[in-house]
Formats: C-alpha cells, sequence, structure tokens
C-alpha cells in the first residue's frame, strides 16, 4: 500500500467563499451562444470555473465531434481561461495529444489551474511530444498555485513531495522541498480536499521525517480518522485504505474482516482497483464470511488486472499457471501476467517467469 503525508491547517472563516470556489457568471461574453454549447459539451466536473449549473462532462464521456462550438468560442472569448482548457479535452479526448499539450499550456497561462495541472503531468511524464521535465513541471504548478485553489496547491504539494516519482522526478531540478510539500498539502487538507486529507492519512501512517527533524508524525490513529474524514468525501483510496486498518487491526481497531469487506466493497463497487484486487483476496482465502470461490476471487483480480493493478496480475498469472477459477491451465496466458507485474520488479511475478524458464 503506497504512503504519503500532511496535517490539518488554515481554515476558512466562517462564510468566506474563496475566490477559486467562485462560478463564473453568465453574463457579457460568457452569456454568448458559442461558449454555452461549449461548455455544455465539455465542461470538467471538478472545473470551479465552470459557469453555475454546468454538470460537466466526464472525460470518458466526451465527444470529440463537440470540437467547432469549443473553437468558436475560443475565437470569440480568448480571453476566457476555460475555453482552451475545454477544447484541449476534447483533443485529447480524440487522441491528438500534441494539440490538447498546447492548449492546455495556453489555459494554463491563462491562469487555469486544472490545465496547469494536467500540463505538468504531462511534463513528468514525457507525454504528447514534450520534453520530460520535472523542473518545467515545477514552474507550471508554482504559477497554478497562485489561484490559491486546494487542487493546485494539493498538486504542487504532491510534487514537492515526490509523490510523482517517476523516471523524470528530480532529474534536472534540485528545487524540491518535502517540508513545503508538506505545508501545502496541509493546506489543501485544511480546507477539506478530500484526496489531501487522504495523502496526510498516508504520511502519519508512516510518518515523514526530513533531515532528522520530524515533519509529520507517526500517528495510526490520526491516519484512521484522516482516512475517515477523506472517505466521507468520496476519496477512494481512503475509503479501502480503512478496510486496509479493519482488516490489520491498526490505528486502534481490532481485526474485523467482515468491517474490512464492507469498506473494500464499497470502494470496488466505485471503481477502485486496489479495493477489486483486496475483494478477489477475500474471495480466494475465504475471509470475511465469504465461502472460498476461486471463480469470484477471478472476475475480482481481473478487473484490478486490467486496471494495472501489478499485484492482481500476479495473480491472474497464478490462476492461468494452474488452471483456477474455471481457467483451463495456459502456460502463454501466465507468462503474460507474470511478465505484466514483472514491470515493477515485482519478485514473486520475476521468480514465477524464471520457473517457467522465461527471461523477466
Amino acid at each position: 500500500m503506497p504512503r504519503a503525508v500532511l496535517a490539518l491547517a488554515a481554515v476558512l472563516p466562517l462564510g468566506a467563499v474563496p475566490a477559486w470556489a467562485q462560478p463564473a457568471n453568465l453574463s457579457g461574453p460568457e452569456a454568448m451562444p458559442s461558449l454555452v454549447s461549449c461548455d455544455r459539451a465539455a465542461a470538467a466536473p471538478h472545473d470551479p470555473t465552470r459557469p453555475a449549473g454546468v454538470p460537466g462532462v466526464p472525460f470518458e464521456a466526451l465527444d470529440p465531434a463537440d470540437a467547432p462550438a469549443c473553437e468558436q468560442a475560443q475565437r470569440e472569448a480568448p480571453e476566457v481561461a476555460r475555453l482552451p482548457f475545454q477544447l484541449a479535452r476534447l483533443r485529447e479526448r480524440a487522441s491528438r495529444n500534441a494539440e490538447a499539450a498546447a492548449l492546455y499550456r495556453q489555459a494554463a497561462d491563462l491562469g487555469h489551474g486544472a490545465a496547469a495541472r494536467r500540463l505538468a503531468q504531462m511534463l513528468l511524464r514525457g507525454e504528447a511530444g514534450l520534453a520530460p521535465s520535472s523542473a518545467e513541471a515545477l514552474r507550471v504548478l508554482r504559477r497554478a498555485a497562485q489561484d490559491d485553489s486546494p487542487e493546485s496547491l494539493f498538486a504542487l504539494g504532491l510534487l514537492h513531495l515526490g509523490a510523482y516519482a517517476g523516471p523524470f522526478y528530480r532529474a534536472d531540478s534540485t528545487e524540491f522541498d518535502q517540508v513545503e510539500g508538506a505545508r501545502l498539502v496541509r493546506l489543501a487538507a485544511g480546507r477539506g480536499y478530500a484526496p489531501a486529507l487522504s495523502h496526510l492519512a498516508m504520511l502519519h501512517q508512516d510518518g515523514l521525517v526530513v533531515s532528522g527533524a520530524t515533519v509529520v508524525s507517526h500517528d495510526e490513529a490520526e491516519a484512521l480518522r484522516l482516512y475517515l474524514l477523506a472517505a466521507e468525501g468520496g476519496d477512494l483510496f481512503a475509503i479501502n485504505s480503512v478496510g486496509y486498518f479493519h482488516e490489520d487491526g491498526l490505528g486502534g481497531l481490532a481485526r474485523d474482516d467482515a468491517a474490512a469487506l464492507r469498506y473494500y466493497r464499497l470502494a470496488a463497487k466505485r471503481g477502485d482497483v486496489v479495493a477489486s484486487y483486496n475483494l478477489g483476496r477475500f474471495y480466494e482465502e475465504g475471509r470475511g464470511g465469504l465461502e472460498r470461490d476461486d471463480a469470484a476471487a477471478l472476475g475480482h483480480y481481473r478487473l484490478a488486472a486490467e486496471g494495472d493493478n501489478w499485484f492482481a496480475q500476479f495473480k491472474m498469472g497464478k490462476f492461468h499457471e494452474e488452471g483456477r477459477g474455471g481457467l483451463s491451465r495456459d502456460r502463454d496466458a501466465a507468462v503474460h501476467w507474470y511478465r505484466q507485474s514483472a514491470r515493477i520488479n515485482y519478485p514473486q511475478a520475476i521468480m514465477a517467469l524464471r520457473r517457467l524458464g522465461v527471461d523477466p
């Protein structure tokens, strides 16, 4: 289970409405038919700058054929930052990623936080033809954090903390600061932002020490409290983690497989692949009041494996190799799944491949 960091701080005065949370007005350029059409077609559900009353469209439901409406809106109101962001979403949905990156940059330059966060992800991963650069990603997120939104503060905090760890993290910058990262995530958590609360819980789970000084205390009870707060906010990692705390008896809880199963089911039902893997384990081992059921376990492992959970991919290899859950023994399928799991150097997957005489 991954871990991370933080602790609550700055709470807004009662009744205060920060700038990032104020919806756009439908006056002036906002009332243009082209803008209304673009918003209906491509506004992001969690973009606080979308007009009031516009629910937004999940990325998977975007229709690239709606791009002309956003192109016209951008021509007519080039100063509205969310328009290039919305057009970028449509371009990315159409796999026109280089165009999407350019539009995300344009929106970020106009001060759009969500666009800056997506651009930073692309820079960190070297996507869309961009040169991988953690230093440039840091500059982009610093600029985005000027909007004072919890989302932008949290994203910048994660980068400082190393939570975007990948092949390019810290490769070209010495400006990362874990203490500053913790401070920023505390700010976001203090505003009730569920992902930040969940990250704060993760760091309390292990503690964070920098240069010999404790930045976040190791405190499982506090971690559980924060996970519960984040779970109330719908954070799937937190919901799954509460299940894990019940399973292992952490944070002052007694071990309780039945309670753990309830949380795993809730998170898995909402699409969390780690929870799907955990459900597979419980069915395979007959825990939490469940009967042992390899077929049910296989179904959950498959969902998690297809969601790129490495441990579930190992289980898929094992079930194929042993012919379990209604499968026939299939060496080729087993090798395929073991190799998927071995990408992170998972020792059991590597040993399984070697046992089968295959180079990892």
